[in-house]
């Protein structure tokens, strides 16, 4: 019997980091057969994935030098009643390979990669190739293909992509921070979450009427049944100016009381509350901060101290010191 191939769309082209993580995420899911179907835009990907033109999709949500992955978060707020669903994460290290048509690297006059991965290594190309003028790149991957149609001199690519251009790599490894990396999720139609791992990610967005404290109202159910927030990013509605759309992600399950009971307290408070998945998180869950002998505050100096403190920064930022 033949094993099923699953379609996973990707922010293409071939030879980005994108398309690895497809196939780390296949590898870590056991999957079998995995066919990687390259798309224009996160927005694409998520329309794939409605359409059943393809099984699943793998989107960047979060970048370590760069933060948030704003396209992404926009195509995954759920549209038409549709939503989307993650399902898994995986964490990619981002560094990037040098590569030219053969020429050595003292020699290279000109550059292209795409204006994140510009960030990323600009340190670098600012110490090696100085005088090298910047080409912008729609990809990482096209990059490549610039230097294999004789257009620049050099791309900063993930390796993949001089073997499917036929380039030479001269530099490898190369990363203003060695730290650097980029988390992508796995996205599939709405289904039952995964059972709980205990060290999950729960994923939500919603909106809040426009009122004074709507958003403390809201974030203090989740401070009031201890339940942690790993993250919280705004995007604009795009309907009309100053109305934002929330995504938060939690630590724990939706399975698990503390949590579900938290979203059903946050409910009332929104205007409208989806859920976009809960999922095994890939970092190991943070170890208990009250150690044998610590502080039970984490070491943090004691409450009265911080309030001296938050009394000289306010005095010190009045005085414009």
């Amino acid at each position: 019997m033949t094993a099923m191939t699953h379609r996973v769309g990707y922010l293409g082209p071939a030879g980005t980091f994108s398309e690895e993580a497809v196939w780390r995420l296949a590898r870590r899911a056991g999957a079998g057969g995995v066919e990687a179907v390259p798309l224009d835009s996160p927005g694409a990907v998520v329309a794939a994935v409605h359409a059943g033109d393809v099984d699943f999709g793998c989107l960047p949500v979060e970048n370590s030098v760069n933060g948030a992955v704003t396209s992404t978060f926009d195509a995954l707020a759920p549209s038409g009643g549709w939503r989307a669903q993650i399902l898994a994460e995986v964490d990619l290290p981002i560094a990037f390979a040098i590569m030219t048509d053969g020429r050595p690297l003292p020699e290279v006059d000109s550059i292209a990669t795409h204006p994140v991965g510009r960030e990323q290594i600009a340190g670098w190309l600012e110490r090696e190739l100085p005088r090298a003028d910047y080409v912008p790149a729609a990809s990482n991957a096209a990059a490549a293909r610039l230097v294999a149609e004789g257009s620049v001199h050099a791309a900063a690519a993930p390796e993949r992509a001089a073997e499917l251009f036929g380039l030479e790599v001269v530099a490898r490894g190369v990363a203003d921070r060695r730290d650097a990396r980029t988390r992508f999720v796995a996205i599939g139609p709405p289904a039952r979450p995964p059972r709980p791992s205990g060290a999950d990610r729960t994923a939500v967005t919603f909106r809040l009427a426009h009122e004074p404290g709507s958003l403390w109202r809201a974030l203090g159910e989740f401070a009031g049944r201890g339940v942690d927030l790993l993250r919280i990013e705004s995007r604009p509605t795009k309907e009309r100016m100053g109305t934002y759309r929330f995504h938060v992600d939690l630590s724990g399950h939706i399975d698990e009381e503390r949590l579900g009971d938290a979203l059903v307290a946050l409910y009332p408070h929104t205007e409208s509350l989806h859920f976009l998945g809960s999922w095994p998180r890939v970092e190991e869950p943070p170890a208990d901060r009250i150690a044998a002998g610590a502080p039970e505050d984490g070491g943090r100096p004691a409450g009265r101290q911080r309030a001296g403190e938050a009394a000289e920064w306010l005095a010190a930022a009045r005085a414009g010191r």
